[in-house]
């Protein structure tokens, strides 16, 4: 039992609602008219009866179990019905009325007494019957279709005037390979339904082969509308917008005016291009914009007889209408990538979302991800650098929204993201957590600062610190320094001029000091606990000595240059235990090195200038 059809996507879906061809002349109209019935195979007359004037294709009952032959079938067979001299009924009306009094099952029709079914529709008569046929068979080394069905045509009173039953047989083979049936060609492989097109080839041949038998009234002239065999075009399974092109094509009797019409759209004039053939290109234009409209080829003659055509080929939609500006829109970074989400669009049309980043907020921007979910993570990002994002809405017509911005910046630690920026003059005590940067700086210390326990210092690259004599900080919570390279935190005194002490630690907390310069301080660095970090920084020209280490402290030195000290470049007491890996130690007065621990520095795999020797490296040091 076949339902009637609702799939968006089905083959044929904008054929099961709208009518095909519709005749119209000048002078021509019904006429009433007589037909002599047969029954069964009988030869004689057996009565003659008067044909109906109006008339309506009912959905015919698939005997096939092939859903797919309910759509190709009736409507190709209305599409040549509607070329008779009939008044007929279209099919969006027939679907319509029918449902409204509950037959929406074909099966449900059988047995309906037809005028009954006529008052339903409105009609004089009736053409009705089954689908007997929709195979694909192979035959040797060809394939062949066949499509079949057995028709009536009953008038109200249910007395048959015509009855016949035809199966078309076909060897697979393509469509024309003119303009229209290019674009025929074209929609069945947007389709993905190759088997398709030879079936419609048959079931075209057998419209027109069963239509051609059939009777019908006269035209009161004589005279006959233009014949149309097909209208195509190439807008099925896409969205058109504003820039692209939409190819539309009739086929029918030559030499005659050929137009399209498309609801929504101006009317489309269409050349011949070869006999009979007419085709062109209509280009989409800004203020465009129509959904699921039917393509409808007219041709005309001199005379003013015109014929209508409803394309097989589905609906064109055209959407010029950007999408909404989307909400929310948040970013976090995490381990060194931006997590992006944002409220998901509410647009019945969305295709995808574009998200674009730049490290600058004028751009140029460049394209990182479309995903179809309301969510993007961008691994990669730099530490400590701003990126601005803008993401946008993308419809199936490609059409992009307003973006929507955002900026975020990349850190190695994500507290720096939560903390709080200081600005200008650093506070007596630190007990929060509490950002430096090179955006908000230079910063002076002009007094003793303490980083108290459970408070923690961050200080970004590029950041600049000014020490006035006797000011220092003493870090008994957590620090982090994250200069680089190329973007050192730079730490001096006022004008130049000299200063007792940069940092002195004292914290069994995480302390790394990365990328600093110091330069002209008494002691730069002092440590007396913990296991603090100091790597690959510049000590240069310091007043005493470079660091001084002391206590249980068990301090990492690595990669850094110790430069031009004036009483000693690294001096260690108590019970301190330090690591040095790779530094270089640099013209330092009177010694690089001089321990004073209780336990032995291992110091090998350092550099020394001038070189390391019992004049410059003092105490039990492995060198």
């Amino acid at each position: 039992m076949l339902i009637f059809v609702r799939r968006v996507t089905t083959l044929f879906l904008a054929l099961l609602f709208l009518g095909g061809c519709v005749a119209a002349t000048k002078k021509a109209g019904v006429a009433t008219a007589e037909v002599t019935t047969l029954s069964g195979d009988e030869q004689s007359p057996r009565e003659t009866l008067e044909l109906p004037r109006s008339v309506a294709v009912l959905p015919l009952i698939n005997r096939t179990g092939k859903p797919a032959a309910f759509d190709l079938v009736w409507q190709t067979l209305h599409n040549h019905f509607s070329g008779k001299n009939y008044r007929s009924l279209h099919l969006a009306t027939v679907r319509r009325k029918l449902e409204a009094a509950g037959l929406e099952d074909p099966q449900s029709l059988d047995g309906i007494p037809e005028e009954r079914l006529s008052s339903i529709l409105g009609v004089d008569g009736l053409l009705m019957g089954e689908i007997t046929h929709y195979d694909k068979v192979f035959a040797g080394l060809y394939a062949q279709v066949a499509v079949g069905v057995r028709l009536r045509l009953v008038g109200r009173d249910g007395v048959e005037r015509w009855r016949a039953e035809k199966v078309v047989r076909k060897h697979e083979g393509g469509l024309a390979t003119n303009p229209v049936g290019l674009l025929m060609s074209a929609a069945f492989a947007a389709w993905h339904v190759k088997d398709d097109v030879n079936l419609f080839r048959a079931a075209d041949e057998l419209g027109r082969a069963l239509m051609a038998e059939m009777p019908e009234p006269p035209y009161l002239d004589g005279q006959r509308p233009p014949r149309i065999t097909h209208v195509a075009h190439d807008g099925i399974s896409r969205v058109m917008k504003y820039g692209d092109t939409l190819a539309v094509g009739l086929e029918g009797d030559p030499g005659l005016t050929a137009t399209i019409r498309i609801e929504g759209l101006p009317l489309i004039d269409l050349p011949e291009v070869q006999p009979g053939v007419y085709h062109t290109k209509f280009n989409i234009r800004p203020q465009d914009n129509v959904t699921d409209a039917v393509v409808i080829g007219l041709l005309q003659d001199a005379y003013g007889n015109r014929s209508e055509w409803v394309s097989p080929l589905g609906f064109v939609a055209v959407d010029n209408r950007a999408p909404d500006l989307l909400l929310d829109l948040q970013a976090t970074v995490r381990d060194g990538r931006a997590i992006l989400t944002w409220k998901p669009s509410t647009q019945a049309d969305l295709d995808h979302y574009q998200v674009e980043v730049s490290e600058n907020p004028q751009g140029p921007y460049r394209k990182v991800g479309m995903p179809r979910e309301n969510r993007l993570e961008q691994p990669g990002l730099s530490d400590f650098a701003t990126f601005h994002y803008r993401v946008m809405a993308v419809d199936k017509a490609g059409n992009l929204s307003e973006a929507a911005q955002t900026s975020v910046q990349a850190a190695p630690d994500a507290r720096f993201l939560q903390a709080e920026n200081l600005e200008g003059t650093l506070p007596r005590q630190i007990t929060g957590t509490v950002a430096l940067t090179e955006r908000n700086g230079p910063y002076h210390v002009r007094h003793p600062v303490e980083v108290r326990l459970g408070g923690l210092l961050l200080i970004g690259p590029g950041t600049r610190l000014i020490m006035q004599d006797r000011s220092l900080i003493t870090v008994r919570g957590g620090l982090q320094v994250y200069g680089t390279s190329d973007k050192p935190v730079v730490v001096t005194g006022m004008d130049g001029a000299p200063f007792s002490t940069f940092v002195a630690l004292a914290s069994e907390e995480p302390v790394t000091i990365r990328g600093v310069t110091v330069r002209g301080g008494g002691i730069p660095i002092q440590i007396t606990a913990g296991s603090p970090q100091i790597l690959d920084s510049r000590l240069l020209k310091s007043l005493y000595s470079a660091l001084e280490i002391s206590g249980s402290s068990r301090p990492l030195i690595r990669g850094c240059e110790i430069q031009g000290s004036g009483a000693g470049g690294v001096v260690v007491e108590g019970k301190a235990q330090p690591r040095f890996e790779g530094n270089r130690f640099l013209e330092n007065k009177p010694v690089h090195m001089q321990n004073g621990s209780e336990y032995r520095i291992d110091a090998r795999g350092n550099s020394w200038q001038p070189s390391a020797s019992v004049s410059t490296v003092l105490g039990a040091v492995d060198y």
